[in-house]
């Protein structure tokens, strides 16, 4: 295609055309929206810091346990009283019975309370238990005295409690213990306990009087340690933060935190022959951090490409350090891979398939397969021993240094860092030649690898000092040749132990070192080389070369370098070769013979289509909603249970909108294990056998929890605890794929008002982790605030009261998206809400003062100052492992745009000022970054001449800065 002027004239002709399909963004925009809405309680360890003072004279202590929990507690009441405490003991026995029973115990409560206790422990549950499936009498009877304790502080019937809890310092200490209530690992759990535990959270957000607390003893079998009732004990004296686990002698700390999740894949590991053309595979960094190999997507070959299937490959510690790191890393030193051609573009007619070829690899990808420019291959040359291979591009730089540069050095050699693998082979075959060698190092460790290779002039660069000491060992004579990869400090010092006319050899500085024009010296030849830049810019070259330095080393019998040996197929060991040697410079990766485990995310399908689902509370609200969405995914039989919601129009519209399908409405208590029982039954012989459970069933009674009753209590708790019991009873002999109960924000933050339905889905939340730890399917979600379906967006005014306390509402289809993904994840708990967490601080002080909520309280404080440029890069970077590859990718492009250079040009271990940064380009650079991205660094730092990667380096610190 030619573009032609008006009299005829190519103004411009296209020869070719590539065409590649974008990735839509609107998945992963998405994707990152909910990401800031997933939330997972954390356990962090942390040490108890005991302290030296006494408990106070003023100090009261009141134990409220259950008669079978007393025997338990008595070591621990004597370690106590080891302690100068002497506790009261309060009964709970038969709280739940009846009206008369909860008047006595609050009766006797409140006079132990007048009486002047400040400090409460409560043994929820009994100790000596071990994991059991619970009854619904086993998950509310533990929540009832902290009602009755409720009640008894803000209306006692007792005057001079009454008198006591109007005092403006009252405070009482309230100490929940129980035994199992969390898991941490997978560890079995007691989800009968959890409902009590949440209360001490909602009863301070009701009544400021309280200051909770929750620690959690690992459940065991038999009673509980004298070591585990000492750490208790410490807890309860030195203890400050709210939620406490006490695992053997780990203590751990919870803590709400922001979470990722994968949208809609799973991570599926399978083996893979090294060696197969039909399978390219990758090194990468793994989201936890280790080496993986992952999948790439087959190359298209161009007309003057080839392919080749890699059987070894040299690579050195630099490659592993940017993988670690996040980042890409542009070699300064050539490599060569060692394999076969399997396939070859149009225009490539020297190579046939089956060709063994050495291949110059010009990026720092470690791969089981290139596909790259012919004129980069070369037909193996033959009479070399394997080990030589890898080494000969190597050689042939330093061929080409002393040889084409140099004009055939002799005499004295200075080789800068000799043990790197440019310097090995200059120093190889300058001892071949007979010429004096002189070597540095830059760390004891290397000395020895270098006289084994018979270099014995050996230096210590870690300072300047070494150059005396080179001063020393030439006596009156100079050097004929200095190869130096170190920046202008050595450089000066090692011109002028030149000899007169000969040659300094510069190559690019490590380690970011500044390196600017040569000293303004004369009778020296100077020349800077960039050996990669040298290989890759000339492809022709590369043949030539090859082939010229092949003659020198046989004929020189040049050895093979020292370097290490890899299979493919192990990551550790390739990792601990680098990491754990200090000499470390280079190894070969086998990729011949090794069976490698290959990691990718797959979208295994997550919802069984071919089976039924079972919603509860399913005719109107979020369970209808995602009826319709189950419906979206493929799945055919969705049975739609409530008590008696199958006259409601929007679920027989729905049912009758879907003939063609198994859509069903079924009248069923849920609660009545026989119905429940039933209704599975039905299920699995009239439709399609039973794939999942997704309990969305509630009732709302909602109450301050002064005013809450027994009864109240159980009628709210009944559906999803009871309800919850029954489908997991009915439905333990089948293969379920999901079992999804919706519990609620308000079992994490501990919603005022709310007690009954608090306690509900707390057991929810425990009951997931009960059921998981027991190897059964089991997620959780403490789903947020709804926007257009439920409660809230019946109520106007309640929207506003929540907004205003910065908790915002979730639309419809963001959390149905949501719950794709939680499928995916199968996490046994996890939130999804959008909270303002600095606004939600400012309404709610108290609650943001705890341990469990801190951390998030900070962050959002933080944001608050953060310019809208620099939070929109802060929500792209969601872990600090990404800021370096993304700080340096967004220098290098904007740089590259100022000084009008192709990116490809921009070095990021060479000093900026080599691409003539002047102040105007300086200002433009530090106006751009700070607009586009809210990234500060000022003019002058730019003209001071930093290297990309020293610029990235602080850009990092700086937004670590503002995100810790």
């Amino acid at each position: 295609m030619k573009l032609l002027d008006d009299q005829g004239n190519t103004l411009a002709e296209l020869r070719s055309l590539e065409c590649t399909l974008l990735a839509s963004e609107t998945d992963d925009a998405a994707v990152n929206t909910l990401e800031e809405a997933f939330y997972h309680y954390q356990w962090t360890p942390r040490q108890l810091t005991l302290s030296d003072e006494g408990v106070t004279g003023s100090d009261s202590w009141l134990i409220l346990s259950s008669e079978q929990t007393q025997p338990s507690i008595k070591p621990f009441i004597a370690l106590l009283e080891g302690r100068g405490i002497s506790p009261k003991l309060l009964t709970t026995r038969n709280v739940p019975d009846d009206e008369k029973a909860m008047t006595a115990f609050k009766q006797a409560l409140e006079e132990n309370l007048a009486a002047g206790v400040n400090h409460l422990i409560y043994f929820a549950g009994d100790l000596e238990g071990e994991q059991h499936l619970p009854e619904f009498t086993d998950v509310v009877n533990p929540c009832l005295p902290l009602i009755a304790l409720a009640q008894s502080l803000d209306n006692p019937a007792l005057a001079t409690l009454k008198t006591r809890v109007k005092e403006p310092e009252f405070q009482l200490n309230l100490n929940i213990v129980t035994r199992g209530a969390h898991t941490i690992g997978g560890k079995p759990t007691n989800p009968a306990l959890q409902p009590a535990a949440s209360l001490a959270h909602l009863l301070a957000n009701e009544l400021s009087a309280i200051t909770p607390r929750h620690i959690d003893l690992a459940l065991g079998a038999g009673a509980v340690t004298e070591a585990e009732l000492q750490m208790l004990v410490n807890e309860l004296l030195d203890g400050q933060e709210e939620d406490i686990a006490l695992q053997g002698e780990m203590r751990f700390i919870r803590e709400l935190t922001t979470t990722t999740i994968d949208a809609g894949e799973q991570r599926i590991v399978h083996q893979i022959p090294a060696n197969d053309p039909l399978n390219p595979v990758q090194l990468r960094k793994s989201s936890e951090g280790s080496l993986e190999f992952q999948p790439i997507p087959p190359a298209i070959l161009r007309p003057d490409e080839v392919q080749v299937q890699v059987e070894r490959l040299l690579i050195d510690k630099p490659d592993i350090d940017a993988l670690l790191q996040g980042r890409r890393k542009t070699h300064q030193l050539p490599r060569l891979a060692l394999g076969w051609i399997v396939a070859t573009g149009v225009d490539c007619d020297e190579f046939a398939l089956g060709d063994e070829v050495l291949v110059l690899v010009k990026d720092s990808a470690i791969t089981n397969q290139y596909t790259l420019n012919h004129r980069f291959c070369h037909k193996r040359p033959k009479g070399l021993s394997e080990a030589l291979y890898p080494d000969l591009a190597f050689y042939a730089a330093a061929l080409y240094m002393l040889d084409d540069v140099a004009g055939g050095a002799s005499g004295k050699v200075f080789i800068q860092n000799a043990l790197s693998p440019l310097g090995l082979a200059l120093g190889q075959l300058a001892l071949a030649r007979k010429l004096t060698v002189f070597a540095t190092i830059n760390q004891e460790a290397q000395r020895q690898p270098l006289q084994a290779l018979g270099i014995h002039r050996i230096l210590n660069n870690k300072d300047l000092t070494y150059t005396t000491d080179l001063i020393d060992l030439l006596g009156d004579s100079r050097l004929d040749l200095v190869v130096n990869d170190l920046g202008n400090e050595h450089a000066t010092q090692l011109f002028k132990l030149l000899a007169p006319g000969k040659h300094f050899i510069q190559l690019p500085a490590v380690d970011g070192q500044e390196l600017t024009a040569a000293p303004a010296l004369t009778n020296y030849r100077y020349a800077y080389l960039d050996i990669f830049q040298s290989f890759t810019s000339q492809p022709g070259l590369f043949a030539q070369w090859i082939e010229r330095v092949k003659e020198v080393v046989i004929n020189d019998n040049l050895p093979p370098l020292p370097k290490g040996v890899a299979n493919a197929g192990n990551t550790i060991e390739l990792l601990n070769y680098f990491m754990l040697s200090d000499d470390a410079g280079q190894a070969v990766v086998e990729f011949t013979d090794a069976s490698i485990a290959v990691s990718e995310n797959l979208a295994v399908p997550p919802i069984d289509r071919k089976g039924s689902y079972l919603i509860t509370g399913g005719t109107s609200g979020l369970g209808l909603q995602i009826a319709k969405w189950l419906l979206t995914q493929g799945v055919e039989s969705i049975a739609l249970v409530s008590r008696n919601g199958s006259n409601r129009p929007e679920a027989r519209e729905f049912v009758e909108s879907n003939q063609g399908k198994q859509v069903r409405l079924f009248d069923v208590d849920i609660t009545n294990l026989e119905a429940t029982n039933n209704l599975i039954q039905k299920i699995n012989k009239e439709m399609r056998p039973l794939a999942g459970i997704i309990h969305c069933a509630m009732v709302l009674d909602d109450d301050l929890a002064v005013r809450m009753t027994p009864e109240r209590m159980r009628n709210v708790m009944r559906p999803k605890v009871q309800g919850t019991l029954n489908l997991h009873k009915a439905t333990l002999d089948l293969p379920l794929r999901q079992f999804i109960c919706i519990s609620s924000i308000s079992s994490l933050i501990g919603n005022v008002g709310q007690a009954n339905y608090v306690a509900a889905n707390a057991f929810l939340d425990g009951f997931a982790h009960y059921r998981q730890a027991a190897g059964s399917p089991a997620t959780t979600i403490n789903l947020g605030v709804l926007q257009e379906i439920g409660v809230v967006a019946r109520d106007q005014n309640l929207a506003m009261v929540l907004d205003a306390k910065g908790i915002q509402g979730l639309l419809t289809e963001d959390v149905l998206q949501a719950l794709g993904y939680i499928i995916n994840n199968d996490p046994a708990q996890i939130g999804l809400f959008k909270v303002d967490w600095a606004l939600w601080a400012q309404q709610s002080p108290r609650s943001a003062a705890s341990s469990r909520f801190s951390n998030l309280v900070q962050k959002a404080r933080a944001r608050q100052d953060i310019p809208p440029a620099l939070a929109a890069l802060l929500s792209e970077l969601e872990h600090q492992e990404q800021y370096f590859a993304r700080l340096l990718e967004i220098l290098s492009g904007e740089l590259a745009q100022i000084v009008k250079v192709p990116l490809s040009e921009i070095k990021q271990d060479r000093s900026i000022s080599d691409l003539g940064i002047d102040s105007i380009m300086s200002v433009e650079l530090s106006r751009g970054l700070r607009s586009k991205y809210g990234l500060e660094v000022t003019s002058m730092e730019l003209l001071s001449g930093p290297s990309l990667d020293q610029l990235t380096e602080q850009l990092v610190n700086q937004l670590t800065e503002k995100t810790c």
